[in-house]
Order: C-alpha cells, then structure tokens, then sequence
C-alpha cells in the first residue's frame, strides 16, 4: 500500500483513472518518478487509487522487480484491480466500516463472475479469502484450511511455494506455472500486501486454468 502523503509522484498519475498500469520505465515521462521506481528496483506496476470520502487517500496493487516489459492482459488487469480494491477497503475498514461493507459486495459480486481463481492467505497458508470459480473446481476449499491440503493435496507447503520465496528475497510479486490436484494447471501471479504493523497477507490469480484428462 501506498499512502497518499508518502507517494505524491505515482498519485499525480490518477487524474483520469483510478487505476494505473505500468509496463516499462521507458515508458514513463516523469523523470523524477521514473529515477524513483527505478531506485526501489521496480520494473513495471499496476496500481489501483482508493478513495475515502472522495478524496485520494492512496495506492494499493503490485510492483514486479523481475519481469521487464511483461505483457498483462485485460482480464488480469481488471481482476488485480478489484482485488485491490478489496484489500484496501480491509485496511481501511476501521475509518469507514459502512463503505467497506458496500464496496465489498460489489466487488465481490464482480469476482465470483470471473472464470479464473481469486484467493487470500495469510502467513499460515489459512484461506481467507476465495472467489466461487475456485471453490466450484475444489469444493473442499474452506475458510482457515491451508492452501496446499485445499489445492493441492498436500500434509506440508510446496516445496516451491512464491511465499517462501518472497520471505527469503523479499520481493513483493511472483509468477509462475503451478500444478494443481484434479489434473487442473494455471498461471498463478502471487502479491504480498504488507499491511504496516500488522501481519502481511498474500494474493493470488490464476489465469491460464487447463484440466487434463
């Protein structure tokens, strides 16, 4: 998340949409920002504004370090966009709790139209949150049940789980091809959300889905 006090540069770039997508410093005009991104390592963004009130309060989406000019298509734009939106109402949930719960309805009604895998974990792998294309394909999916026993069939994590990649580097995103039981695939993009004092919490899309016989 990006407060709105501490990240004047990218803000300037919601003048005509509250969502913003970077795929390449080069193609950034404002220098200044461009030196910016470029010190924090980032190499292309999508971030999505949140309001409170109206006014810009901040940012909230994902920075990649590792995948220059990676090429995001329209259906993992929009679904980044409405998770973020999700997740920054849940930050913001003890200033304006009635707008949280509006927002999150709405939202969440968008997500469960969608024909590709939305969920939330926390340190512990607990689910605790998933869209119902994903509980269609594993209905044994459930709030607080770890994600590699629910989608994966496992007793412990996978051995190349993005989260302990992302603790161990401390990246903030990862990509990659992942297998899953019931002969499904996907392309799963992995998000941390580092929630200031409290305790981080992990987004993932899967895009791609296949079913093999």
């Amino acid at each position: 998340m990006r407060p709105a006090e501490d990240n004047a540069l990218l803000l300037s770039h919601f003048q005509e949409s509250d969502v913003y997508f970077l795929s390449s410093l080069d193609n950034l005009e404002d220098a200044a920002y461009r030196e910016h991104l470029r010190e924090e390592g980032v190499i292309n963004m999508l971030q999505c504004a949140f309001k409170e009130g109206g006014v810009l309060c901040g940012a909230l989406g994902f920075d990649d370090c590792r995948h220059e000019g990676r090429k995001m298509t329209t259906a993992e734009i929009e679904t980044l966009s409405l998770l973020a939106g999700i997740i920054g109402g849940y930050i913001q949930k003890e200033r304006s709790r009635n707008t949280l719960a509006v927002n999150f309805r709405i939202q969440e009604v968008v997500l469960n139209s969608l024909r590709q895998w939305v969920f939330v974990v926390n340190q512990s792998w607990e689910l605790i949150y998933f869209n119902d294309e994903l509980k269609r394909c594993f209905p044994g999916a459930g709030f607080g049940k770890n994600c590699f026993a629910a989608l994966h069939g496992r007793e412990i994590a996978c051995e190349d789980c993005p989260l302990e990649e992302m603790r161990k580097t401390g990246g903030s995103t990862s990509t990659m091809k992942r297998r899953f039981t019931a002969g499904f695939s996907a392309t799963v993009s992995t998000s941390v959300i580092r929630n200031g004092g409290g305790e981080d919490i992990y987004t993932f899309c899967a895009s791609d889905i296949q079913k093999t016989a």
